[in-house]
């Protein structure tokens, strides 16, 4: 059994501005940037093969409202995100020179995952994703009588770039079935 800890954290700041150009027309802005620090793997070893995840995220909206007359209404809608999550050791050089070699055990319990206890010995190449999206939207509703016509268009731009290309890339790797085959070296 292994008793370890490790650290996590987490902040927010979302801010908005409303402001009526006239009365007819309003816009607002929106604007969020979330980060923090995720503890992934922690290892009972030595915290330099602990492996964590610094995840900020920025996401803002710009929202346009026209009341051009009261049949006739336009609305605009203009947003954005970029998210990273990286996994890995905090320092891949020191972790490789303490272990130039990742070992796995894969008897059960405290090692009977790759993420977890003593299976995290040595340092894999950091992997994840990051994203971005951009977004524009415009509505035209316009009514006459008991008849509306709505129009408009909606384009999204999304990018992700995956590292998971790296997940699993070591310098040399020994797999252990148990402890025993550790033990005596096979």
């Amino acid at each position: 059994g292994t008793n370890t800890s490790n650290f996590n954290s987490e902040s927010l700041f979302t801010a908005r501005l409303d402001f009526a150009i006239e009365e007819k027309q309003k816009i607002n802005f929106r604007y969020n940037y979330d980060w923090g620090i995720q503890a992934t793997a922690t290892s009972p070893l030595n915290p330099v093969f602990n492996s964590t995840s610094t995840q900020p995220q920025h996401s803002g909206q710009m929202n346009y409202t026209y009341v051009i007359t009261p049949n006739l209404v336009n609305s605009f809608i203009g947003s954005g995100n970029w998210y990273s999550a990286i996994f890995g050791v905090a320092d891949f050089a020191k972790a490789q020179s303490l272990a130039p070699i990742r070992m796995s055990f894969a008897d059960g319990g405290a090692n009977g995952s790759s993420a977890a206890g003593f299976a995290s010995i040595g340092a894999a190449f950091a992997t994840g994703r990051n994203e971005g999206q951009a977004q524009l939207v415009d509505d035209l509703s316009w009514t006459r009588g008991r008849h509306t016509v709505k129009t408009g268009f909606n384009y999204r731009y999304n990018r992700v770039t995956d590292t998971a290309i790296a997940s699993g890339s070591y310098i040399g790797l020994y797999t252990f079935n148990d402890i025993a085959d550790f033990a005596t070296g096979r």
